[in-house]
């Protein structure tokens, strides 16, 4: 522990909540035991449904109080209230959006049973609140406040909010807007990144994707006429077939920007009629990661198409187009006057922000999620008895897109994208499209669950899922065309297809796998770049050399990140030098986040580094041999003149941060690292590099990894970029981080005896 950490221990206490005896918990049904392990993770034994859930938002609260506000008050638009001017620019957005009017709307449809999981979850929440914790957690202290009571509303609002950050492609929209206003047409076709033809489809492993469709240039045209305009997560089953144990192996690593603490909590759920264990998500009671004895599942972003923006001129009357709510919001600041908005939410969805300042244009945005549909889905997954039953659970799921990977014990396995999907009257959600032109409106219902892409006991023995595309060009319903690139995919199927003895060891290694696919397809072209300053020579020489391995320890593998990110840059900035720094990921929300972008640029870089080959047609030989001189002298900069320096563990390392850490002195409290871990946007050990500065930490990292063996849970794995408890000064705060540096995981024990055998503490929760 720093000096730092010690101090403020010292002054403010180590508030840690009660983890035995017992306490008063007026409401439920019946005592609940909360038993939890070394690692702090919680064994909720309840007698019913609805004190399970109790249970799991009471340890929520007692562990994670000051995330569960920020949530709350992310989601409500209220963060400027407790942080002042610095949560304006959220809050405004949200309000635009209206998560709450959204999921107010969505309270009505949803059935008795998700309703009484809601309630139960929230009023265990307000359990922890009140008499879980002990003292305020130390964040409250820090910003001067108190915790809210959470409510069913605020629940769904967070859904809302996560279905909004997790959605493709709006920020695309906007940064494609941004290119061809500014740098026209020919430059957006340029510079825009396609899906790799060659890399595969996620419906069979291994069958390219085939070259995509020219959609763009039909609606630049539309936009042009009509606005007078001159212009990551990785997941995988194993059939028995392929495992060495005749039992099925599903793993799952959610990607998420690295902060503290972990969006991720790990318990055990026990209400006598159904079990389930795994990695629950702060804010909303599900696991989504996990299993619960007959069938396990893991999730990653499906990166389906499911909002659109439209846009108009500024000063033109949305009426024209269909009926318009106008709905005052005011937004209470911390040391400033509040400031009220009127918000227009019409037929083409909400009047939101635009993405900078002097466009003339007015922005809405709508989206599937944004409508109130039944939820099932995660809902209803601790019910389902085997693959089947778990795939029909999500036929009811208006939310965030997702790929839902699942193994049952009698040895299926398989993959569905889940998640409504809009059916597009005209265009294909490439571009803002015109407001007032009905014929870019959608169709009533959204694409049939039946025609979602999925695959079941497929004969290769495995399926994959890793945000690439789920089917091939021309075969099904169109989804979109933002999918990640497919190196992560075609890693892991090839290491997949090499054996047929996996186990739950060499699948956590797996997940930690640090080859670069990348590399394998454009080092010829690389390796002819020629060099033309002494320390360009030492990289190239470097390179020359590599085993191709994105490893903390390889210098190597740090020239060859920051090269290709120079080569993108300067490639983009000739083709449109306004604003082709938006199609490399820049932030278009003004939330301070890459565009989804940022994460797709592999298939582009390498296409036009073969197609260019000798070429050296309009200075591309120049063109490479600067961004080595560029690459080399950076590197140079950040690790002084010699290789070792250059370490890519070294140059850019990583750090767990705290959201209040960015007030000064609060970041060595509150922070873990920095970490000496490899990786990049593309390999399984998912480390995304931001294409516009290299040398930043990672924007995305598997901020959570499991490895399920199904039908021996005890055996399974579990591990965070963090710990069980938001509490800085308590030992779960960041405990499991070594272990996830090196990609090791602890148990969840499933099984009485292996629950008693685990406890060390017991709280009792008394009616």
């Amino acid at each position: 522990m720093n000096l730092a950490r010690q101090l403020a221990r010292a002054v403010m206490g180590r508030r840690l909540p009660p983890t035995s005896g017992s306490l008063a918990a007026p409401g439920l049904d019946g005592e609940v035991l909360v038993r939890r392990d070394r690692w702090g993770i919680p064994h909720i034994g309840a007698s019913s449904e609805r004190d399970a859930w109790t249970g799991l938002g009471f340890c929520h609260a007692q562990d994670r109080a000051f995330q569960l506000e920020s949530i709350r008050r992310l989601a409500s638009g209220t963060l400027s209230e407790l942080i002042g001017v610095r949560g304006l620019a959220a809050d405004r957005l949200v309000r635009r959006l209206g998560f709450v009017r959204c999921a107010r709307k969505q309270l009505s449809v949803l059935g008795p049973g998700e309703m009484a999981t809601i309630e139960a979850y929230c009023e265990g929440i307000g359990i922890g609140l009140l008499s879980g914790g002990g003292k305020r957690a130390h964040e409250f202290t820090l910003t001067r406040s108190d915790p809210l009571p959470w409510e069913p509303i605020d629940v769904l609002a967070t859904a809302k909010l996560i279905s909004f950050g997790m959605s493709a492609n709006w920020d695309a929209e906007f940064a494609r807007f941004r290119v061809l206003t500014e740098d026209g047409h020919e430059a957006l076709a340029a510079i825009d990144p396609d899906y790799a033809a060659w890399h595969p489809a996620g419906a069979v492993p291994g069958t390219p994707a085939g070259p995509q469709l020219d959609r763009l240039s039909g609606e630049m045209a539309a936009l042009i006429d009509a606005l007078g305009l001159s212009a990551g997560s990785n997941a995988w089953a194993i059939s028995p077939a392929r495992t060495a144990t005749g039992r099925p192996i599903l793993a799952n690593d959610p990607h998420l920007p690295p902060r503290l603490p972990s969006t991720w909590y790990l318990a055990h759920l026990d209400c006598g009629e159904w079990r389930m264990a795994g990695a629950t998500f702060v804010g909303v009671p599900i696991v989504a990661a996990g299993h619960n004895g007959s069938v396990a599942w893991g999730v990653t972003l499906g990166l389906a198409d499911t909002s659109d923006v439209s846009v108009a001129p500024a000063g033109q009357d949305p009426s024209d187009w269909g009926a318009v709510e106008i709905i005052r919001e005011e937004i209470r600041v911390r040391g400033r006057s509040s400031i009220v908005e009127d918000v227009a939410v019409t037929a083409r969805g909400p009047e939101i922000s635009s993405p900078g300042d002097g466009t003339g244009h007015s922005f809405f945005l709508r989206a599937t999620w944004m409508e109130p549909r039944p939820i099932g889905g995660l809902l209803r997954a601790p019910r389902a008895g085997n693959c089947h039953e778990l795939r029909q659970a999500f036929s009811d799921w208006p939310l965030m897109s997702l790929n839902v990977v699942f193994a049952d014990v009698d040895g299926s396995i398989g993959w569905q994208m889940a998640g409504d999907a809009p059916v597009r009257r005209s265009g294909s959600g490439l571009l803002p499209a015109p407001a007032a032109d009905p014929a870019y409106d959608w169709e009533p219902d959204p694409v049939p669950f039946e025609d979602m892409p999925g695959s079941s006991d497929p004969g290769c023995g495995f399926v994959v899922s890793a945000n690439h595309r789920p089917l091939p060009e021309g075969t099904g319903p169109f989804l979109g065309v933002d999918w990640a690139d497919g190196l992560r995919a075609s890693r892991v199927a090839e290491r997949l297809a090499a054996s047929s003895s996996w186990d739950v060891a060499d699948t956590a290694r797996l997940q930690t796998d640090l080859e670069s696919v990348q590399w394998r397809e454009v080092m010829e072209e690389i390796l002819a770049i020629r060099p033309r300053t002494e320390h360009a020579v030492q990289a190239l020489r470097l390179l020359d050399d590599w085993d191709g391995r994105v490893g903390p320890d390889s210098a190597a593998a740090a020239v060859f990140e920051v090269l290709m990110a120079r080569i993108d840059r300067l490639s983009v900035d000739s083709a449109a030098p306004r604003a082709g720094r938006y199609s490399l990921g820049a932030d278009v929300s003004g939330l301070g986040v890459p565009n989804l972008l940022a994460f797709r640029r592999a298939g582009r870089l390498t296409r036009i580094l073969r197609e260019r080959g000798g070429d050296d047609g309009a200075g591309w030989q120049d063109l490479l041999s600067a961004a080595l001189d560029d690459a080399a002298a950076k590197l140079v900069w950040a690790g002084g003149s010699g290789p070792r320096g250059w370490e890519w563990g070294r140059v850019r390392p990583l750090v767990l941060r705290h959201p209040l850490s960015r007030i000064p002195g609060i970041g060595r409290i509150l922070d873990v690292g920095p970490l000496r871990t490899g990786g990049d946007t593309n390999t399984v050990w998912q480390a995304a590099v931001d294409p516009l500065d290299p040398l930043a930490a990672p924007l995305v990292i598997p901020s959570l990894r499991c490895v399920v063996d199904v039908g021996d849970f005890g055996r399974s794995t579990f591990s965070l970029a963090g710990g069980q408890s938001g509490n800085p000064f308590s030992p779960h705060y960041a405990d499991l981080v070594p272990l996830w540096a090196r990609g090791e995981g602890v148990s969840i024990a499933w099984s009485m005896e292996e629950v008693d055998r685990a406890t060390v503490s017991t709280l009792r929760l008394l009616p």
